[in-house]
């Protein structure tokens, strides 16, 4: 290969590697709860608000752990690659996500549950909700909020 040619080369793996990166958003409780109200949640603002810090420490681009069926969780709500996304890979042509993979019961492609755009995230959880009845699906809400929620009358 030419010096051209290994310049080019790094050039389009630079750009390939940088395609890869997600634009993620840490919320804050009270911006958060605010967004939640907007976008017009199902149930009660503060389970959101103590499911998703108990699920992704308000972080939009959380990845969970390995889960004991081989599946992964995805996003601020940590919704389950196995039922509701698609685990297809991230996009090597430089635009993001490969939104030809889609699938799931949301029809949803996962990595685009780590973006700061949550709209995609909101219809699958409204979705999730309706088909589990309500928030048993989330184990952090089993475990972090059943016996507590958090006092959102500051926000």
């Amino acid at each position: 290969m030419t010096a051209l040619q290994n310049m080019t080369t790094a050039a389009i793996l630079v750009v390939a590697l940088l395609s890869h990166v997600t634009v993620a958003h840490v919320y804050s409780q009270c911006e958060l709860a605010n967004d939640l109200k907007n976008r017009g949640m199902p149930g009660s603002i503060p389970d959101w608000v103590c499911l998703i810090f108990a699920e992704s420490s308000y972080n939009t681009a959380a990845e969970g752990h390995l889960n004991s069926d081989g599946s992964v969780d995805y996003g601020l709500f940590q919704n389950c690659v196995v039922t509701f996304c698609s685990p297809s890979h991230r996009s090597t042509a430089g635009i993001g996500v490969d939104r030809a993979m889609l699938g799931g019961g949301c029809n949803v492609n996962c990595y685009s549950l780590l973006d700061d755009d949550i709209s995609d995230d909101v219809a699958c959880v409204k979705i999730i909700y309706a088909q589990s009845g309500g928030f048993t699906a989330w184990n952090g809400w089993k475990s972090s909020c059943q016996n507590g929620l958090p006092n959102l009358s500051g926000c």
